[in-house]
């Protein structure tokens, strides 16, 4: 009689182990169901995916679906390939999705006629996708290691040792042409440049940081025409926070941006300097500027810095982008690539 509690217990657990493992099959069950008929909605657009059944497992601890050689394409040359991805969620959280990359990632966004496609290599990654209550996404993150991006005008490859992506939705709706309908968070580090860089600059960017704001409603494949549109409604992007950390060279600062009748980038803000030595050194370099104006500039430059909370010497300086020329104060520091949408 002693042992009946026992063969109670052990019986309720295996009854709760079976309903667990019949849930879990289940939920197998219905996530290939899912992803079959997501597969099938972008072959009614034309798209190209594979592998079409993906593997499903994880039991017990974990719902995960795996795709081996992952290959996504659109008719207009946009291309998604990686050696192997795997997205998995625990049964008691199954609104936060994890993301595992493996083998080599690669983004190719549409070519024009008049330039190759843009393209982001990595060699791996994770992620982590947050849902809300109607699954949908609220939240994602993305970790690239070693990315290295090929962008149309310029020349080279751009590496870094880390990319680190945030997209958050806005918790209300958005409503009218100016609302927000996203907060973008980067951080990019060790950043090495392609060709030649002027001294006293150095050829690797220690860290460049921001967070931007997109104000304005976008379609989800925005052509010129929605550009367009989009920027004749008054959308824009307001950077909120940026940090650029190139070695003497520290740049904070905050600007407005949008796009100007050609779609090309605008923008003012005002940013905090230090460093700046660097940067009129490098303009005489350039010969931007004559050796004995670059002593005046260094002087009046010193003469207007402050002392920061953190110890740093530092001068307000307005920043603009006007016809792709980027300047710092009254200082042209360079020209902004041209961007080509066709």
């Amino acid at each position: 009689m002693r042992l009946r509690p026992l063969y109670l217990a052990i019986a309720l657990l295996l009854l709760l182990v079976l309903a667990y493992t019949g849930w879990w099959v289940s939920a197998a069950q219905q996530l290939r169901r899912t992803v079959a008929e997501m597969t099938a909605t972008e072959e009614a657009l034309g798209n190209h995916i594979s592998p079409r059944e993906p593997s499903v497992g994880g039991f017990p601890l974990r719902l995960a679906l795996r795709l081996d050689k992952l290959e996504w394409r659109r008719p207009d040359g946009m291309a998604l390939t990686a050696g192997g991805v795997e997205a998995w969620a625990r049964p008691w959280n199954p609104l936060t999705i994890r993301l595992d990359i493996d083998g080599n990632a690669r983004l190719s966004l549409p070519p024009g006629p008049s330039h190759p496609p843009a393209i982001l290599e990595a060699k791996a990654g994770e992620g982590t996708l947050l849902l809300d209550g109607e699954g949908q996404p609220k939240q994602a993150h993305l970790i690239l290691t070693d990315p290295v991006a090929e962008i149309p005008g310029i020349t080279g490859s751009l590496k870094a040792g880390l990319l680190d992506l945030t997209w958050t939705k806005p918790t209300v709706p958005p409503v009218g042409p100016g609302a927000a309908t996203g907060t973008l968070n980067l951080l990019a580090r060790t950043i090495t440049l392609p060709g030649r860089v002027l001294p006293p600059l150095e050829k690797q960017i220690t860290e460049l940081a921001l967070q931007a704001e997109l104000r304005g409603i976008l379609p989800p494949n925005p052509d010129i025409a929605a550009l367009r549109g989009w920027s004749e409604a008054g959308g824009t992007v307001e950077l909120t926070s940026a940090r650029l950390l190139w070695g003497k060279l520290d740049l904070r600062g905050n600007a407005t941006l949008a796009l100007d009748a050609n779609l090309q980038p605008i923008g003012a803000g005002s940013a905090e300097l230090s460093g700046s030595d660097v940067l009129v050194d490098m303009l005489v370099q350039m010969q931007s500027l004559k050796p004995e104006q670059g002593q005046t500039v260094k002087a009046a430059l010193g003469f207007l810095s402050q002392q920061t909370p953190d110890g740093r010497r530092a001068v307000r300086v307005p920043m603009t982008i006007q016809d792709r020329r980027f300047s710092i104060g009254p200082i042209k520091v360079g020209m902004v690539p041209e961007v080509k949408w066709d």
